[in-house]
């Protein structure tokens, strides 16, 4: 016990050792997150609402997190241009609910645990999103502007649409029946049991496996449809 307080200075006075610093933001109810700006943010599904932010710097003065509605909105206030790099955040959101998740502007969103029933998920413009968990009825998925989106879990129904170079794997993702739009150089991975359906244009690239009966993919300019059963 003597030589915890020599050890715990020590650690102080190591360079490059600093410890995060966290804040708990108190908000109101909310079923839908919306994640922007290059936050990298964790979602848990649990029965305790809360929202909990982390950083290396030395405040969350470029962090905005408020619910408007019933969104839980977390990115970072307008800044002009700057010679300084801005600090980077990680928020961790428990939720007993999750309806809809929107990723955009750069920004890592990871949700743990079941998400079940109607599910709406939208990354653009270089975000990269992971829901692994999923028990849906209706599942609707966009992506576009380089963007990634993995889903796993289960659905009745999806309606996936990938456009701009963006990269839609819903190949863990074991649904009845898929709707399908891909289009300008986007990857769509599905699976379904009953049937698939759509377009792909523009030299998209669609892979479909699950071996369902129907599959009725138009394809156009260079675009390609692989049924892998």
């Amino acid at each position: 016990m003597k030589h915890l307080p020599v050890l715990a200075t020590c650690l102080v006075l190591l360079p490059g050792v600093s410890l995060a610093a966290t804040r708990t933001y108190d908000v109101g109810a909310f079923d839908t997150v919306s994640a922007a700006a290059g936050v990298d943010v964790e979602i848990t599904m649990g029965a305790t609402r809360s929202v909990v932010a982390e950083t290396q710097a030395d405040d969350f003065d470029d962090l905005r997190i408020a619910v408007q509605g019933n969104v839980l909105k977390i990115d970072r206030p307008s800044r002009g241009w700057s010679l300084f790099r801005r600090p980077g955040y990680k928020v961790r959101v428990v939720t007993p609910v999750l309806r809809s998740l929107v990723a955009s502007s750069g920004s890592d969103v990871d949700v743990k645990g079941t998400v079940a029933g109607d599910f709406t998920v939208d990354a653009s413009s270089g975000s990269d999103v992971q829901v692994s968990a999923i028990q849906g009825g209706s599942v609707k998925a966009q992506t576009s502007s380089g963007s990634d989106l993995d889903l796993s879990g289960t659905c009745t129904s999806l309606d996936a649409g990938a456009a701009s170079g963006s990269d839609l794997d819903a190949r863990s993702l074991r649904c009845e029946t898929v709707s399908i739009q891909a289009s300008s150089g986007s990857d769509v991975s599905v699976s379904a049991s009953r049937s698939v359906t759509g377009k792909a244009t523009s030299g998209s690239d669609v892979e479909i496996s699950g071996a369902p009966p129907t599959v009725q993919v138009d394809k156009s300019s260079g675009a390609d449809v692989d049924v892998r059963n």
